[in-house]
């Protein structure tokens, strides 16, 4: 019997990353995904080659829509620190309004996952790896723009990765926007990267 070709497969994996972002990877077999997607196991296989190929698709499709992604959307030309601070505070808000309390599912994976599977830590890692290469490529474009006159560049976009994974956990049970919002542009502002004239509130 040839397998079951009646799901939508873009629909499927937007199912299964609701389903990994809300009970985990960990929790999310792959005899109860094929039954949630209405598949044979066989079929999954044959779709998706493994849960760890699956969850790497999710993965990708997660970044694109989530609030990182508009950090490599920031044009160089404009005003950097800025951009950087917008995507931040924006982030704070999508955290906030977050009603189910899931937070990021790049950061929840990361916690999960990295050092305990041997598969999906390389991934992940990577995942991070990226986002620390952006905030360092972000800040030596602003230092050439003269707006950000710092030597320890490397340090600095270290830091921007921690109080970004930060947030992301903190937002999880702190739900009042000025106090997360505050306490961000604070640690912006301490990095150089804040800057009063914003007013940013």
């Amino acid at each position: 019997m040839g397998r079951n070709k009646a799901f939508n497969r873009d629909q499927a994996v937007d199912t299964v990353m609701h389903l990994i972002w809300s009970q985990g990877y960990q929790n999310c077999s792959v005899k109860a995904v094929s039954e949630m997607l209405g598949i044979t196991r066989s079929s999954f296989y044959h779709s998706f080659g493994s849960m760890e190929s699956l969850f790497i698709e999710v993965l990708k499709r997660y970044y694109v829509h989530s609030p990182f992604c508009a950090f490599d959307q920031i044009n160089e030309q404009s005003d950097i620190l800025k951009e950087i601070c917008t995507v931040f505070q924006n982030i704070c808000v999508a955290r906030v309004t977050d009603k189910e309390a899931k937070g990021c599912l790049m950061i929840n994976s990361i916690i999960e996952l990295v050092g305990s599977n041997d598969i999906l830590s390389p991934p992940l890692s990577s995942s991070v790896d990226a986002v620390l290469t952006r905030f360092k490529r972000l800040l030596n474009a602003a230092n050439m723009q003269g707006n950000f006159s710092d030597n320890d560049i490397d340090q600095k976009a270290l830091a921007l990765l921690n109080l970004l994974i930060g947030i992301n956990v903190s937002g999880k049970f702190i739900k009042d926007y000025e106090q997360l919002w505050s306490s961000t542009r604070l640690s912006l502002q301490s990095l150089g990267v804040y800057n009063t004239d914003y007013n940013m509130t």
